[in-house]
């Protein structure tokens, strides 16, 4: 197998030995990775709830920052993603909105919607 095919399985496996589970939650997050985001919320459910020490972003608020200005390796799944946050219980503010990303958007109107 080249290296080019091989590469996201191999960076997937350098980051789970090298990185702690609440980084990798950040990162496919911030990639809208929706199968890394819901394997790691099913060992780890605490994460949808974790905060950044430096800016106090939350899932939500890396979601955004990742669909607005996708840096490096991004699936576009974003509005899945979101669904996936919020059915394992991350919070959205009204205000927030508009994000800027329509299908994020969509999704969190819905869900505010529903109460």
């Amino acid at each position: 197998m080249p290296l080019a095919a091989g590469w996201p399985q191999l960076k997937r496996k350098i980051d789970s030995l090298t990185k702690s589970p609440a980084d990798l939650f950040k990162a496919a997050v911030e990639a809208g990775d929706v199968d890394e985001v819901r394997q790691l919320l099913q060992s780890h459910a605490e994460l949808v709830a974790t905060q950044d020490r430096q800016y106090q972003g939350t899932a939500v608020d890396w979601l955004v920052h990742g669909a607005l200005g996708p840096w490096g390796f991004s699936t576009g799944q974003y509005g899945e993603c979101a669904r996936l946050l919020l059915g394992a219980g991350a919070r959205v503010d009204e205000a927030s909105l508009p994000t800027g990303h329509d299908g994020v958007d969509r999704v969190l109107r819905e869900h505010l919607m529903r109460g």
